[in-house]
């Protein structure tokens, strides 16, 4: 390896022994070697530590700090690292052996962008997979992505464990916000994509496992709404961020009302533009509890057979 890396691959970790050793796997085993890897271990209190110590070598090291939260993790690893250009990976997560590789061709490619995103895919259960699906954007298309917030309405363009980003641009949009407990890489995503060309590839390297992050299970509900709100003056005058912004408020008001925060849901719902809208979405909101849990409870049984059913679009 060369004295400095042309990757810094940064993973906070928390309590994922079960899944650690098959993410470090999937990057030691990838085809362009020339990485680091910052393990950032955010005060896990089951047998995540022992398992990375005993890979520990020159490709990877470890930082360890008592629990701040995972953007204090990530941030500490990015302001570690060693190479111009960090790749985040999530400790649940994996990559095909290709992901760094097609990353480095991207960059080689379009210079000139703050983030480059590879295509990924969600995995809902043991050999379930299926691919992101981006608005507008072919299978194959490679390059400058047009406009990323009417790109992303589908799924994000931009997902933690399938981005690349010159750590430059990190201090330019000051760090994933530790205050947030919940949404801070979409409001990093949303901050870059305002400032800088964003590029996606056409190849899919990376697996989300989405096993347990169902909105309406989430208690974070009031950082998604610091999140929603953070963007105002800017979707003023930009259609599509409010469009985008619009499917986050719409995501947030039905998980209100699944959490019984009737009034707050609905003020939520109020302030969204129903021209952003469909019939489908509407009428789910209008539904009554009950029957909206049943649609959830069905979601999650057709996501573990590989089909995807949505609620929110």
């Amino acid at each position: 390896m060369n004295s400095k890396p042309f990757f810094s691959v940064v993973i906070p970790l928390y309590n994922k022994e079960e899944f650690i050793e098959d993410t470090l796997e999937s990057v030691f085993n990838q085809t362009f070697q020339n990485f680091e890897i910052i393990v950032v271990n955010d005060g896990s209190t089951d047998n995540s530590l022992s398992l990375v110590s005993k890979l520990v070598g020159p490709k990877l090291r470890i930082i360890s700090t008592e629990n701040k939260g995972v953007s204090f993790a990530r941030n500490l690893g990015i302001k570690k690292a060693n190479a111009d250009y960090i790749a985040l990976l999530d400790a649940d997560d994996q990559w095909y052996p290709n992901h760094l590789q097609t990353m480095f061709d991207l960059i080689k490619e379009f210079p000139e962008a703050g983030m480059y995103c590879s295509r990924y895919a969600f995995s809902f259960a043991k050999n379930s997979l299926k691919k992101a699906m981006f608005k507008g954007i072919p299978e194959d298309f490679k390059g400058y992505v047009p406009n990323y917030f009417e790109s992303s309405f589908f799924d994000s363009i931009a997902h933690t464990s399938a981005v690349t980003i010159p750590k430059h641009i990190f201090f330019k949009v000051n760090f994933f916000d530790i205050t947030m407990r919940s949404g801070q890489d979409t409001y990093l995503w949303i901050q870059i994509a305002l400032k800088y060309n964003v590029v996606v590839g056409n190849v899919t390297t990376s697996v989300f496992n989405k096993y347990a992050n169902n909105l309406s299970k989430s208690g974070h509900t009031k950082d998604r709404i610091v999140l929603i709100d953070k963007f105002k003056k800017e979707e003023i005058d930009n259609k599509p961020l409010q469009r985008y912004m619009d499917k986050n408020r719409y995501a947030i008001a039905l998980s209100c009302k699944l959490n019984n925060k009737k009034t707050l849901g609905r003020s939520i719902y109020n302030d969204i533009d129903k021209r952003h809208m469909n019939l489908k979405q509407k009428i789910i909101f209008k539904l009554p509890c009950f029957i909206l849990i049943m649609l959830f409870k069905s979601k999650k049984a057709l996501d573990n057979f590989g089909l995807r059913f949505h609620l929110y679009r």
